[in-house]
């Protein structure tokens, strides 16, 4: 079933189209990758699904729902980490966790139940009375992705999660996304750490310059490169898509 469908979608910036009318699938269970260099349209198009930015032109559609159109009840269906995860920094972890569960319809009893079992797996001390505003980069997008996960969503939308994350943690990190897929849920994510997403990802979709290049499950992407004699890790798959097969001169200036 399909838990996501991006269709001809659309966003410019004046004469600047950041995103070209895409379209996509993301299925129950599965994780799928959004790969892109810098200013390709990842951030953007993840900024359509959550709506915090309007298409110009195409739809979404969270499990069949048009989200593009006022659908509260399918954005309760979404948990959303941004690559600057959105919490709050005059609140303790605790706070922020029961804060989003609350908003997202659980009690207050059921909200910090659940983030004590939360945070214990990647060692967030949600007892603890400190402030976001004085975490680590790290701690700050540890916090962001239990909030995104706190209320069960059908789908996790996840913008650079891995970023300033201490190795244990990731770890811990893509074993949660890989039961949550497991269990039905399902998984947009974009991250330029390579290696992790290699060991997670079912599907892939590369985009350039506001275009998706290349989409497909990634099993079957990788067998057909390895029938062709070329190279099938993730890296090769990314570069090779973008145009960039020959690796540049370092040229230093003095």
């Amino acid at each position: 079933m399909s838990v996501l469908e991006l269709r001809g979608l659309s966003k410019s910036f004046g004469k600047f189209t950041a995103v070209d009318s895409i379209s996509l699938s993301v299925d129950e269970g599965r994780i799928y990758g959004f790969l892109g260099p810098n200013g390709a349209g990842k951030t953007t198009t993840i900024k359509l699904i959550s709506r915090i930015s309007d298409a110009d032109t195409g739809e979404i559609r969270l499990l069949g729902d048009l989200i593009s159109s006022t659908s509260v009840g399918a954005l309760n269906k979404l948990g959303v980490l941004f690559s600057e995860p959105a919490i709050f920094d005059l609140m303790t972890s605790l706070e922020n966790l029961v804060y989003f569960g609350k908003l997202y319809g659980l009690t207050r009893e059921e909200a910090e139940r659940r983030a004590f079992i939360l945070a214990r797996m990647l060692d967030l001390d949600v007892e603890s009375k400190k402030l976001v505003t004085d975490f680590s980069s790290g701690m700050k997008k540890k916090l962001g992705f239990l909030c995104a996960l706190i209320h069960k969503p059908d789908l996790l939308v996840l913008d650079e999660p891995f970023e300033s994350v201490d190795p244990s943690s990731s770890r811990m990190m893509k074993r949660i996304l890989k039961d949550f897929a497991a269990a039905g849920g399902s998984v947009f994510i974009s991250s330029h750490v390579l290696s992790h997403l290699e060991e997670i990802i079912d599907d892939l979709a590369i985009i350039n310059k506001g275009e998706i290049v290349l989409s497909g499950d990634f099993a079957s992407i990788q067998q057909d490169l390895a029938g062709l004699q070329q190279k099938s890790d993730l890296e090769s798959i990314f570069l090779s898509s973008i145009g960039e097969t020959e690796e540049k001169p370092v040229v230093f200036p003095w």
